[in-house]
């Protein structure tokens, strides 16, 4: 049978492809139409909804763009899921039946246990300042199982693609949801790091009268928010905060790293422009904290 990939010797056969090629295709389309439609019910409700219309067609664009790409996504998307599933087998990470069913059921929103609703009791002091709104009753079981099966059928008619093999598909993203945890958790947690300052400006000759003023004795702080184009940080003086190898651009990050506590750099150019570098202090095992952490966690996982 002819296959579009092999992973560690599992083929991935064309039929499997092209199955996984027409539910994302049908799946994005619906995902579109439900787009449109939701742009529909808020275009005549004024001009207050422009900025939430506008968001509509981003969306809508962002999801006809990918929908263009299917053929290569599924690909990768196939390849990804066979190499999350080895490595999973090979920690011993298994994914139950019972865990399938539990996260399909999430996906139709049924509550197999709806926790019991509690009233809120209200005392003769305080005053009804809103209407109460009922509690909307959860999904039955009925309910459930026909709106499951409606969608299956309807999934089935268009693409091919089988309940089992969404089932299937849901298998393998909790595969790589315990995959990824374990791997996040083996990141590290510490790293080498800067805490810098840059003046940003778009031309070398601004650049040199930078370090010129520098040279002159005005203050890094002063000069960063006198002409610095970097709004985000120009009004604090050009301070970058901490930040660890890998979240700047090369060029920039070759310099800052290259410094000593205190030193100034000479002109860095980067495609953002031209910068002037002060690396205020250094530390060769700092806690990595938010984005940085999440881009060590990341790494590994890639």
């Amino acid at each position: 049978l002819a296959t579009v990939a092999v992973v560690d010797g599992v083929p991935i056969r064309v039929g499997t492809y092209q199955k996984r090629v027409k539910y994302r295709r049908w799946d994005y389309r619906n995902y579109i139409n439900y787009l449109e439609n939701q742009k529909m019910a808020f275009a005549g409700q004024g001009e207050e909804q422009g900025s939430l219309l506008q968001y509509f067609d981003q969306q809508i664009r962002q999801i006809e763009s990918e929908l263009a790409s299917v053929p290569r996504q599924a690909v990768d998307e196939l390849i990804e899921e066979q190499i999350f599933r080895q490595e999973a087998e090979g920690r011993g990470i298994a994914v139950t039946s019972e865990e399938v069913q539990a996260r399909l059921h999430e996906q139709f929103g049924y509550d197999p246990n709806p926790p019991t609703p509690t009233p809120t009791p209200v005392t003769a002091t305080e005053p009804m300042t809103t209407t109460p709104m009922p509690t909307q009753e959860p999904m039955t079981y009925d309910e459930y199982v026909e709106q499951s099966d409606q969608w299956f059928k309807s999934m089935q008619e268009a693409t091919g693609f089988s309940r089992q093999d969404y089932l299937d598909l849901l298998e393998s993203y909790l595969y790589r949801e315990k995959v990824e945890e374990v791997l996040k958790a083996e990141a590290p947690t510490t790293a080498e790091q800067v805490h810098a300052r840059h003046i940003l400006v778009e031309t070398r000759e601004e650049a040199e009268e930078v370090l010129n003023r520098l040279e002159g004795g005005e203050s890094f702080e002063d000069v960063a928010a006198d002409v610095s184009i970097d709004t985000s940080n120009k009004e604090a003086g050009g301070d970058l905060g901490w930040f660890s190898r890998g979240a700047m651009v090369p060029a920039f990050e070759e310099a800052a790293f290259a410094l000593e506590t205190g030193q100034v750099s000479d002109i860095i150019e980067t495609q953002f422009g031209f910068h002037v570098i002060k690396i205020e202090e250094r530390d060769p095992n700092r806690e990595l904290e938010g984005q940085a952490l999440d881009q060590a966690q990341r790494e590994v996982v890639q």
